[in-house]
């Protein structure tokens, strides 16, 4: 009941919020269950061998998956600005 009407009062269709709320996050987390099933079958005999690489490449599976799909396209932007050599804060001379 409150999505529905907090979407009314923002004026954001409800739709568009259920896909960027759920849709799309839990899409994104399909490759990542696969990508720890596959380390769990790949390091079965190796526990801490397993956690590490599920670990490492989880994290780089969701991190691309949500840069590209959940990190809005003007936060992308500024980050990558920060992220430039050469490219520093303004500062204000007194």
């Amino acid at each position: 009941i409150l999505p529905v009407y907090a979407c009314r009062h923002l004026k954001v269709p409800l739709l568009e919020y259920l896909r960027r709320a759920f849709l799309v996050p839990g899409l994104c987390g399909i490759p990542f269950l696969l990508t720890l099933f596959a380390n769990r079958v790949v390091f079965a005999e190796r526990p801490l061998l397993m956690l590490i690489s599920g670990s490492l490449s989880g994290a780089l599976v969701l991190g691309v998956l949500y840069w590209r799909f959940i990190v809005p396209a003007d936060y992308r932007e500024k980050i990558l600005n920060r992220l430039r050599p050469g490219s520093s804060a303004k500062t204000t001379s007194r």
